[in-house]
């Protein structure tokens, strides 16, 4: 779908001139009842039927504002914790850092289909969903990443539910837009969701690509008899959870103990209990023999990492010279700034000439057993302009820490990378300062020679907005790829009316051509607005800040937003996403915080899209893109009314007996690699013959295999389709 057509052109010249089987995660259900489409289709996070499930994501096309195309879709759902829901809420979310190749997939077969009525759950409701065609990947290796993401919800008798569900997602290196998922529940606070049973309070860290996914645990808000102490740190490995346990954490153990590791119990430090935020990781695919590291940071502003297996070490200071305390979560990135690391990590802290402001990113090589390598602050200076547009933005402070993020997450506010040339990226959200909540911020991007790190920096701004520019707020402009300006950045209360009126921007990341990803709220021009009427009209949106080498500076696009919509290929039905998580209400949060469902910088998956070579990609090539993920709340227009109303949202004129589905997701945007352009030559010899006939018949009957060239199983049409290409390639 083609971005914001319908909105105004203005010039941006100037701008341009410097610049086990189960069932898919896109599914509704039977919708037995010919009411409402509850129960819906979604697990149980206490059945012990559907702890795993392994199913195909067939991605659709997303075209960004500046005609970049991308694919796109619900990668997993939240489950079920109340019968009154589709799902629970989402929370904090993340990607691996990195992709593995050459990896086994997950699941032995995955369940296809494109349809109505099908779904994961097809045992748990009567008559049950579908459970669709098994199917097999059609490589016996493939590319590898994984994600996660953290719910909560009040279960039927009123307990609290909170819990973790991720997934290992594997691709076929010949078809990249088909993902084979094997979800998994990986945590739970609480045994069955009967009585009071809550013996943990779970926030989420991160993930790798491996399928190790690091969380927090303490007693915040439990009821249980069994409740854990003081501050904890996991580990759960989900390719050995057992399918048949739920793995419930309480002070005991764990229900799934074979999958699960206490990595940090009740962490100690000084005489006395300290509080560890929510962690991030060295990746087992970068570390020393391929072992799992734990590493984050105390709010004591120590660095905390498992320097052998079960073994925790703490650095109070050096991994930070030049600073006196620390504000936010860690964040890893594979970049390697430092001779001796194996990645880059990076968190905000306070200068020491700083007058206590935060005011500092500080960034850290950590080596293949999670050690500090060397370390260097980049202070933010009084004032950055944006190299591409006349802007500067004076006063700033880093931000975006505030309320339960340390506790629930996300990981990490500051992003690290490099350019195609090789010099060091660094990036973080600045706030005005002395404004928690003010809708104000912008971007500010550091770059840095890696092999003087230690050298100065220079300073721009990847994107802003602001309250002094008329006639009420002011932002930075964003062209379509003729460079007409289709909007601009704005600030949260313009979409809301006011209550929040901020934070507009999440904090950034950084894919592997040193293109910025964050979140914010964009103002688009309208092309004929209501006599009388808003000129503007707001989302909040996914966007990418383009990378200009030359110039160091940033063109925005963007990829997609609240209200966007798409004909699921799995489902073979229409979906409307409709919101986005960036700020806390006032009533969870009064001072004012990014949500923990916000966008951060480990929910980017650095390496290109499919193992291409970063070289010889253009600058906004889609295969810069390892992979994003964001939450969304969206619903299904199950009658195909046009309406896409929720149930059970119990808003003004919701339909309780509306048809539609609504879930909440993590919806997965990645690259695309161009079409191959002789894909009958199944053996890559460059001509369409024998050998390929024999590999044809050799996937007779199998589905989403390279000979599957109409999507309907190897078969007469494809015998057909290859003798007719007969000869050399094209």
């Amino acid at each position: 779908m083609e971005k914001r057509g319908s909105f105004a052109a203005i010039t941006c010249a100037s701008m341009m001139a410097l610049c086990g089987v189960a069932a898919a995660q896109d599914s509704i259900s039977v919708n037995p009842d010919g009411g409402n489409g509850l129960p819906g289709d979604a697990f149980s996070p206490w059945s012990t039927d559907g702890q795993c499930a392994s199913y195909v994501l067939d991605l659709v096309p997303v075209t960004s504002s500046k005609g970049t195309v991308f694919g796109t879709g619900p990668i997993i759902k939240s489950s079920k914790a109340s019968s009154a829901f589709f799902g629970s809420l989402t929370s904090s979310h993340s990607i691996s850092n990195t992709t593995i190749f050459n990896a086994t997939p997950a699941s032995a077969s995955y369940s296809l289909w494109n349809g109505q009525g099908f779904g994961v759950n097809t045992f748990g409701m009567m008559p049950p969903n579908l459970a669709g065609m098994a199917v097999e990947p059609g490589a016996a290796v493939t590319a590898q990443f994984a994600v996660a993401m953290s719910e909560f919800a009040s279960a039927d008798d009123g307990t609290n539910h909170n819990g973790l569900n991720g997934a290992i997602v594997n691709f076929d290196p010949s078809d990249d837009q088909r993902l084979y998922v094997t979800r998994i529940n990986i945590a739970t606070g609480d045994e069955d969701g009967m009585g009071n049973d809550d013996d943990a309070g779970i926030g989420f860290g991160s993930v790798d690509a491996n399928g190790n996914v690091y969380l927090r645990a303490d007693n915040f808000m439990a009821n249980g008899g069994d409740q854990v102490v003081g501050d904890n740190i996991y580990r759960v490995k989900m390719p050995g959870r057992d399918c048949d346990l739920v793995n419930a954490l309480n002070e005991s153990g764990a229900g799934d103990a074979g999958a699960t590791e206490r990595v940090i119990n009740n962490y100690m430090s000084g005489g006395g209990p300290e509080v560890t935020v929510v962690p991030a990781h060295v990746p087992s695919d970068l570390s020393l023999g391929g072992r799992p590291i734990v590493a984050t940071t105390t709010f004591s502003a120590e660095y905390v990492y498992e320097s052998a297996a079960g073994t925790i070490t703490v650095d109070p200071a050096a991994y930070r010279p030049g600073t006196s305390d620390t504000r936010g979560t860690p964040s890893f990135s594979k970049t390697i700034v430092y001779t001796g690391s194996v990645g880059t990590m990076g968190l905000m802290t306070k200068s020491n000439g700083g007058g206590g402001a935060t005011d500092t990113m500080s960034i850290w090589g950590v080596d293949g057993n999670g050690a500090p390598v060397a370390g260097h602050p980049l202070t933010l200076p009084a004032a950055v302009s944006d190299n591409c547009e006349n802007y500067t933005a004076i006063g700033y402070v880093f931000d975006g820490y505030r309320g339960g993020i340390p506790f629930n997450g996300g990981n990490g506010h500051v992003a690290v990378g490099m350019d195609r040339s090789g010099k060091g990226l660094a990036a973080c959200t600045a706030y005005l300062a002395g404004e928690r909540d003010n809708p104000f911020q912008a971007i500010a991007v550091a770059r840095f020679d890696k092999s003087d790190p230690d050298g100065t920096a220079e300073w721009t701004l990847a994107a802003w907005n602001d309250p002094t520019m008329p006639p009420n707020v002011g932002g930075k402009a964003i062209c379509n790829a003729n460079g007409d300006q289709i909007g601009r950045l704005g600030a949260l209360f313009e979409l809301t009316g006011g209550t929040p009126q901020g934070p507009s921007m999440s904090s950034p990341a950084i894919d592997s051509a040193g293109n910025i990803w964050f979140m914010g709220v964009v103002g688009f021009t309208l092309t004929d607005p209501p006599k009388g009427g808003p000129t503007e009209t707001f989302d909040i949106c996914l966007l990418r800040a383009i990378y200009d080498e030359t110039n160091f500076c940033f063109d925005l696009e963007v990829v997609l937003c609240a209200g966007d919509r798409f004909v699921g290929a799995n489902s073979n039905t229409e979906y409307q996403m409709q919101f986005f998580n960036l700020a806390d209400s006032p009533a969870s949060n009064p001072s004012g915080s990014l949500s923990s469902g916000a966008f951060f910088s480990m929910n980017l998956n650095q390496c290109t899209w499919n193992g291409a070579d970063v070289a010889d990609l253009a600058q906004d090539d889609s295969q810069t893109l390892g992979g994003v993920v964001v939450a969304v709340d969206m619903v299904y227009d199950v009658d195909g009314d046009g309406d896409f109303d929720d149930p059970t949202s119990g808003s003004p004129g919701a339909d309780p007996n509306s048809l539609d589905e609504s879930y909440n997701v993590l919806m997965f945007i990645g690259g695309v690699t161009p079409d191959d352009p002789c894909p009958w030559d199944l053996n890559g010899d460059g001509v369409v013959g024998a050998a390929d006939l024999a590999d044809l018949i050799g996937f007779w009957g199998q589905c989403g295999v390279p000979a599957d060239f109409f999507g309907d199983c190897v078969g007469a049409d494809d015998l057909a389709e290859l003798i007719g290409r007969w000869g050399p390639c094209p």
